[in-house]
Formats: C-alpha cells, sequence, structure tokens
C-alpha cells in the first residue's frame, strides 16, 4: 500500500534524554536562576559526532545552551575515562542512533536503530572528575530499555556508586517503550537507587505483569502498582503519565492523582 503525505518528511534532534535537556534549559533560561547559583545541563550519550545524526544533535546542544559529553569520542575527559576501554577508529563505521517516527491518529510508532549507542554502558557514565567538576545535584537516565549496556546491573552498580559518593543527589529513570517486550532488563533491581521512576501506563503495566497476574481480577491498575512498586523499592516514587489525563503518584502504597492544568506555550 501506499499513503500521501501532505507535509514533506524533516529529520529533527530529538529523543527522551535530548528533549529533558532542552526543556531544563528552558525552564532556567525562562525562570531565571539565583545570582549564586550556576546552573549547567549534561547531557551524556554516545553519538557518531562525524555523521549527519551526530552533527545534528551536536549543533542543538550548541544552539540549546547545554553541554552534550560524548561518552564515546570526547575531549572531556577523554572517551570512557576510567573505564580501561579505548575508543578506536575500527567503530568510528557505526551510526548515531536514530529512529523514523509515524504518526497517526494521535499514535506514534516508532522503528529505531541504535546503532553506536549500543555500545553504551553503565560503567561508562559519571566518573568521579565529571562528578567533581559539575558538583552533579541531580541525575536523570533516559530510555533504559533502549540501552542495552544499562541492563542486569551495569546501570544499577554505577547507580549505587553515585549515591555512595553522594548522599544528596536525587536520581530519576525513564524507562520507555521495550522493543523485546519482555520488560525486564533487571530494571526492578536497579529501583532501590532510584528516587523518581517516571513512565507511561503502558510501559507501567507491562514492568509490573498486570495482564498476567491474577491481581487483576480484584484491583485496579493502580492499585495493584502502588503495592508492586512498594514491594521492590518502598522509597522509590513512582509517576505514571497518562497523558491530557495528568498522572498518577504512587508512594507508601498510596495513590494520588494529579490533573493537568491548561496552559499557553511559552516556548
Amino acid at each position: 500500500g501506499d499513503a500521501r503525505l501532505s507535509q514533506p518528511m524533516t529529520t529533527r534532534a530529538g529523543g527522551s534524554g535530548l528533549n529533558t535537556s532542552t526543556h531544563l534549559c528552558s525552564l532556567i533560561n525562562h525562570f531565571g536562576i539565583n545570582d549564586d547559583t550556576d546552573i549547567e545541563v549534561n547531557f551524556q550519550t554516545v553519538i557518531n559526532e562525524n555523521d549527519e545524526y551526530g552533527k545534528l544533535i551536536t549543533s542543538h546542544a550548541k544552539c540549546h545552551g547545554f553541554n552534550l559529553l560524548n561518552r564515546r569520542v570526547s575531549d572531556y575527559p577523554s572517551c570512557f575515562f576510567g573505564t580501561d576501554e579505548e575508543s578506536t577508529l575500527a567503530s568510528g563505521g557505526k551510526s548515531s542512533g536514530h529512529c523514523a517516527v509515524i504518526i497517526a491518529q494521535g499514535e506514534r510508532s516508532f522503528m529505531t536503530h541504535i546503532g553506536c549507542l549500543g555500545d553504551y554502558r553503565g560503567s561508562h557514565i559519571l566518573d568521579e572528575s565529571i562528578n567533581e567538576t559539575y558538583d552533579l545535584q541531580h541525575v536523570h537516565v533516559s530510555g533504559y530499555f533502549n540501552i542495552p549496556g544499562f541492563w542486569d546491573g551495569e546501570l544499577g552498580s554505577k547507580l549505587e556508586e553515585i549515591k555512595q559518593r553522594n548522599k544528596e543527589i536525587t536520581i530519576s529513570l525513564v524507562p520507555q517503550h521495550d522493543a523485546t517486550e519482555t520488560w525486564d532488563g533487571g530494571l526492578l533491581e536497579a529501583l532501590t537507587n532510584i528516587d523518581f521512576l517516571i513512565l507511561s501506563e503502558v510501559e507501567a503495566k507491562g514492568i509490573t505483569k498486570y495482564h498476567d497476574s491474577a491481581a487483576i481480577r480484584k484491583k485496579t491498575f493502580f492499585e495493584y502498582a502502588a503495592t508492586y512498586f512498594h514491594d521492590k523499592s518502598p522509597n522509590t516514587h513512582v509517576i505514571i503519565t497518562l497523558g491530557s489525563d495528568g498522572c498518577v503518584h504512587l508512594k507508601n502504597r498510596a495513590i494520588d492523582k494529579v490533573a493537568t492544568v491548561k496552559k499557553e506555550p511559552i516556548d
């Protein structure tokens, strides 16, 4: 089959982590900061800086004012600093991760090629020199299920190191959709070092295996999820997003529904 498009197809910089960095910078710039506070946004990822996708992301970061720390090829402090790994020219042919997004009737479908992002490991992020240089206060992890090198304890052990080094730091994580449909990857084992888990209702049902549970006949989904996540990590705040209907906050088995507030966009 075929379909006619009313608008041409375009290539744009995007992805959960990059979008979060962009909007956070916008909030900082719009609302301002205290004179004695220097807030910087650092976006750590793995890209091929020499291909068109990598150049687009690099340009976007410069345009919107956040630091791009490429953990594959970087002069700061060096690629995979402190991980006993080296970046070699042999891997230079891998593309930056990219995806095709198809939007129809308000729904989005993705076809993703992770490219050199597949080389990213939990041990590659946030080494001590970066932590000391930027005085990190919060770490946000985006797209857990899109980065296999974060699975099965790789990210969890790094987050534990970060928490041990800085007791005041907070950590949030967005899992995103799991293309493997297994909804595992050791995410639940990492929850004890995650302060805020932010996910959609579809993702939450996949992770909790709600449709496979006998509890589906006895509890509402949010009742089930509140107990499930509390049992796995009682100190983690779980925010389930509901689009235009707002979100649900789960903590200590309690359920707090938060409605959206209609606002005119400023940026």
